[in-house]
């Protein structure tokens, strides 16, 4: 840190006595300007947003990839508290009500999925049939 910093401290009110500033006797941590910056965070006057990625939890993995049927906007996800446990859902940000038990969407989308899975044997098939389709299929571009 550069020494020519004044070194401050807040005290918070207490009783009958404001809030105030006083000379620290430390060497500073951090600069003066992210001091003031966090004075006016501390005293609601400016707006402290972070930029960052947010993680997706394990039960959500289809968070923000799946439309909503009735508006198309991105479902989110998000957990209620019930008796006993925990419900996980996907649902929309807009007032439209859509609501999925997450459970059943990832189920329904495993079971999608794994249509998809060639069978044993379909590699060596299509490794023969792919060349002789795309040979037959590609002409010349004019």
């Amino acid at each position: 840190m550069q020494s020519g910093l004044q070194r401050k401290i807040r005290l918070p009110a207490h009783e009958h006595e404001p809030a105030q500033l006083v000379q620290g006797l430390h060497t500073p941590l951090i600069s003066e300007a992210l001091f003031y910056k966090v004075q006016d965070v501390m005293n609601s006057r400016a707006k402290y947003v972070v930029n960052m990625a947010i993680a997706t939890p394990e039960e959500l993995p289809l968070r923000n990839f799946i439309k909503c049927n009735k508006c198309t906007r991105m479902l989110t996800g998000s957990a209620s508290k019930g008796r006993k446990r925990y419900s996980i859902y996907y649902h929309c940000r807009s007032s439209c009500g859509v609501r999925h038990r997450a459970e059943d969407i990832n189920n329904a989308f495993m079971d999608e999925l794994i249509k998809f899975v060639p069978v044993p044997g379909m590699r060596s098939c299509l490794s023969r049939a792919l060349p002789m389709l795309t040979a037959t299929r590609m002409r010349p571009l004019k």
